[in-house]
């Protein structure tokens, strides 16, 4: 069972496997109680021949917090089951970058998984996005050796290794000193398909070209 808790309006959802075997919209009521919760529930999946007693685990994202514990109760204590609650600790394949993880909604992180999980993450989509960013930000495409304000490339693709005409992955360039300085603040342990661990590379590498640039404002 999978429980989307809006601040208007809860959707409510019984799966088998990847098969939804129904859905269901109510409003949310910041104070119901997991025995009404479990009225509710109950009342809405008979609607469909179905048993609140046919769920065997629930997952819930919610951004109002002062529903958590009554979901909770109604997972492990109403009906018997394990009870998982979509957070910034959650294990979902995604990366959380942002210096304050829990400052990510639920509701963020549940669309971000589906987005991937639908359509995927194509590298060349993403190459794609890169260069609209470089665009909005006024660069001019004047050949590969010419100068240029703004840079976003793809340097890496998970563990993919990628030899198309439009993309290369690993970057080309990615052992250069100031890029394997820019990987190492993201995750020093990260791994670069083909070259090694960026702390190994980086320590092998001449450094002395590389100054940090502070922002004028």
């Amino acid at each position: 069972m999978a429980v989307d808790v809006g601040n208007t309006q809860t959707v409510l959802g019984l799966f088998e496997g990847d098969e939804i075997r129904g859905q269901w919209r109510l409003a949310t009521e910041a104070q119901r109680t997991s025995d009404e919760l479990a009225v509710v529930f109950a009342g809405l999946l008979s609607l469909n021949g179905l048993q609140l007693g046919e769920a065997n685990a629930m997952i819930v994202s919610s951004v109002v917090p002062g529903l958590t514990r009554s979901y909770k109760h109604l997972a492990e204590d109403v009906l018997g089951v394990p009870f998982y609650l979509v957070g910034p600790d959650m294990e979902t394949g995604l990366k959380n970058r942002y210096d304050d993880p829990a400052a990510v909604g639920a509701d963020r992180i549940v669309n971000a998984v589906a987005a991937g999980h639908h359509y995927g993450f194509p590298a060349i989509e993403l190459l794609r996005y890169c260069q609209g960013v470089e665009s909005a930000l006024g660069r001019e495409r004047k050949g590969e050796k010419a100068p240029r304000t703004i840079d976003v490339d793809v340097l890496l693709f998970g563990e993919a290794v990628i030899d198309e005409p439009d993309l290369e992955v690993p970057h080309r360039g990615i052992t250069r000193p100031f890029n394997l300085e820019g990987l190492a603040d993201l995750d020093s342990d990260l791994h670069i398909p083909g070259h090694g661990r960026v702390e190994v590379l980086l320590a092998a590498a001449d450094r002395s070209g590389i100054r940090e640039v502070r922002a004028l404002c």
